[in-house]
């Protein structure tokens, strides 16, 4: 509780990144393009945008459910 009541003196821009160092991506990119680039940015959280603009954020279990997505087989 004590770094929640020290985290209300911070800036915000103290926890921003450069808009180049954001990983993103685009509205019409591929179920498969859109797993990878959570795979391998680790994050599972990822801004959706359409040039610069964010039109919004996909988190990564809402792909979790989608058919298109090959699923490794079971040994």
């Amino acid at each position: 509780m004590a770094g929640a009541l020290l985290f209300q003196d911070q800036q915000i821009q103290s926890a921003m990144i450069p808009w180049g160092s954001v990983i993103s991506v685009k509205e019409n990119d591929t179920i498969e393009n859109i797993t990878l680039t959570a795979i391998e940015s680790g994050h599972s959280r990822l801004p959706v945008c359409f040039g610069e603009t964010v039109r919004g954020f996909l988190h990564v279990k809402d792909l979790l459910h989608r058919k298109e997505i090959k699923k490794p087989g079971l040994r």
